[in-house]
């Protein structure tokens, strides 16, 4: 059995205005309550799966009301509509899911611009750089976050990242969380160089608390892998 789609209560029936307007605002609350608790991960695609349904549903039927062809259906899994040549459109139900994308599309842009709001204030509290130096090449490595005033430093890996070519592919896997102690740190990078390892070790700092670690660490991701393929051209 196939894997239902986020968005398939779009198409599903019964299609009427009234029924379909209240299951746009359930997941519109659903991507509201993801983003208060702090899963932004699972908010970006939540909410981006759906702004892809909607605006694409909203172009093709602006094709097709260009030209003599009927909408006879909707094929819920390529978000494609089906239609007949030489027939005037005349399906109340796609402007049914017309108004409804519209209204989804302003809905979900909000959203979309909290989620922002979001990223941007955790990803301008993060700092990194390279401890004690930038490796030569590119090569699986670890990560120090620490924030200094709350006194926590937690600690991951990742995989080499050269041949990821999306970020939301490559992974951190958080280790351990502990007391921050920048000597346990460095302890730590000197016993990595006397093994002669060639691993990337990354220092980062965060100067402000939140409320969700997995959102800090989804954002983290994003700024090591971004940085790795600056500085190491993969």
């Amino acid at each position: 059995m196939e894997d239902k789609n986020i968005y398939d209560w779009f198409f599903e029936e019964p299609i009427d205005f009234e029924s379909k307007k209240y299951r746009l605002l359930s997941n519109v609350t659903m991507a509201e309550k993801m983003l208060e608790i702090g899963d932004i991960d699972e908010a970006m695609k939540f909410i981006e799966d759906h702004l892809v349904c909607f605006y694409k549903f909203q172009t093709e039927k602006e094709i097709i009301t260009h030209d003599s062809r009927e909408i006879v259906g909707i094929d819920p899994i390529l978000m494609n509509l089906i239609y007949r040549s030489n027939q005037k459109d005349q399906s109340k139900d796609i402007d049914i899911l017309s108004d409804i994308a519209e209204l989804g599309i302003l809905e979900f842009e909000a959203l979309h611009s909290i989620f922002r709001i979001k990223w941007r204030d955790i990803d301008e509290c993060l700092k990194l750089s390279y401890i004690p130096n930038k490796a030569p090449f590119c090569h699986a490595g670890f990560i120090f976050l620490s924030n200094h005033e709350e006194n926590w430093t937690r600690f991951y890996n990742f995989e080499n990242p050269q041949g990821c070519d999306d970020w939301t592919k490559f992974e951190i896997h958080f280790t351990d969380q502990y007391e921050y102690d920048y000597n346990k740190i460095m302890d730590f990078v000197n016993t990595l160089n006397r093994s002669g390892a060639n691993n990337i070790v990354l220092n980062c700092s965060i100067n402000k608390e939140f409320d969700s670690f997995p959102a800090i660490d989804f954002v983290l991701s994003c700024k090591v892998y971004y940085k790795l393929m600056k500085d190491y051209m993969f």
